[in-house]
């Protein structure tokens, strides 16, 4: 986290996942180990209904 307190972070998957296929992140402070905040969604693709 930079002063401003913003946080910054990238993701790469392999193998890359298929359309509907269902993503979890999970946050954590890495200075206590605690977990902060946790998302899920489903991928996305080109074509599928909104």
């Amino acid at each position: 986290m930079n002063e401003k307190g913003f946080a910054q972070w990238s993701a790469m998957v392999r193998p890359a996942l298929a359309c509907g296929d269902s993503v979890f992140a999970v946050g954590t402070d890495v200075s206590s180990g605690t977990k902060t905040e946790e998302a899920s969604t489903e991928v996305f693709c080109p074509g599928d209904p909104v």
